[in-house]
């Protein structure tokens, strides 16, 4: 669930009055529109299809998992190890959750191949249900 408003929803409300605006709308934001295939290739969109019912869970889990790590944040590798989830699902998973404004990466550090890895931390908002 999402509390922002964008400039759309609010009319020609300014940058500020989004900022401190009391009446925000508690109704959920509509899931993202699935990434689209990495090299758009026939198999690329048929697994992109397939994995499409069970995103919004897993995009819960990789959620979750940053959330877990706090201040410390996390690298893509190392929420393929706490979550037990292909790389090649997580990825996708970040680029939603950054779409969403539930993450942001900020930084690098070492990946296991030793090279720089972006590290990913949860923005917290102030709601009821976040797991954050």
């Amino acid at each position: 669930m999402s509390l922002h408003r964008t400039a759309d929803e609010v009319g020609s409300a300014s940058r500020q009055s989004l900022l401190f605006a009391t009446d925000y709308d508690r109704t959920p934001a509509p899931p993202p529109p699935p990434s689209p295939p990495a090299n758009r290739s026939p198999q690329s969109q048929i697994a992109a299809d397939a994995i499409r019912d069970a995103a919004p869970s897993l995009r819960a889990r990789v959620y979750e998992a940053i959330c877990r790590a706090g201040s410390r944040g996390m690298i893509r590798h190392e929420i393929v190890a706490a979550t037990q989830i292909d790389m090649a699902t997580v990825t996708p998973r970040v680029t939603e959750l950054i779409r969403l404004g539930m993450i942001t990466e900020s930084g690098t550090r070492p990946s296991p191949k030793n090279r720089p890895a972006g590290v990913l931390f949860a923005i917290h908002h102030q709601k009821e249900s976040s797991p954050c």
